[in-house]
């Protein structure tokens, strides 16, 4: 049988392992801010990412809720939608991209097409329960400076490309959105941003950002 290609034009870690649901996916595009679907929504497609990020956000608004994950480039969102519930959470975008869009009854067929796959949607629901657990602990133990030092290595451990100067992280994350993920007051997190790239820790450029010493931040994340 030939191999199913994945129809996203750009390269991407996911594709090996996400290609078999993609055949029959549509092209889906966002903004920063655009509410792809709402908490509680019946959860009838998947999102897979090309480019750009995604945030699932827990809470009734924007004011009130909080970012408990964030998806990058060659990850999955929405795989609730392979037993039909509700969305636990609501996906926004964080940062412009694009994507691909498969609805409930073409996840189906490749399921049954591709039975192999289950296990790829079963890892991404384990990994987005420990993910979760592991925000709720942090927010009630780590410091906040740890919390943003963890998420910027985790990032650059997903879609980091190597840079002279450090890590690159192709990501245009607002600085509130940065904020939301760690679960601080924006001010916080443009205070800690600034006194890392003062110490050379950390480069914020058009396309995103650097991570110029990973030990120490690796250091800062495990206080």
């Amino acid at each position: 049988m030939r191999e199913t290609l994945c129809p996203c034009p750009w390269p991407c870690p996911g594709a090996s392992t996400n290609s078999p649901l993609l055949a029959k996916s549509t092209p889906v595009t966002w903004i920063r801010g655009e509410e792809l679907w709402a908490e509680g929504d019946s959860a009838d497609w998947v999102l897979a990412i090309c480019t750009g990020a995604v945030g699932l956000r827990r809470g009734p608004d924007s004011e009130s809720g909080r970012f408990v994950d964030i998806v990058v480039r060659g990850e999955l969102a929405g795989e609730e939608a392979a037993v039909s519930a509700k969305r636990p959470a609501a996906c926004v975008g964080l940062a412009p991209g694009k994507g691909r869009r498969l609805p409930r009854r073409a996840l189906g067929e490749a399921l049954r097409q591709q039975p192999s796959a289950w296990r790829t949607l079963m890892c991404i629901s384990s990994e987005r329960t420990a993910t979760l657990a592991e925000s709720l602990e942090n927010t009630s133990c780590a410091t906040v400076e740890g919390r943003l030092a963890t998420l910027l290595l985790s990032l650059a451990e997903r879609v980091g490309l190597p840079d002279a100067r450090g890590v690159m992280v192709p990501l245009r994350l607002a600085r509130l959105d940065l904020a939301a993920l760690v679960g601080c007051r924006e001010e916080t997190a443009v205070r800690h941003m600034r006194k890392w790239e003062k110490e050379g820790l950390v480069s914020t450029t058009r396309e995103g950002f650097v991570l110029r010493d990973t030990a120490i931040l690796t250091t800062l994340a495990a206080a």
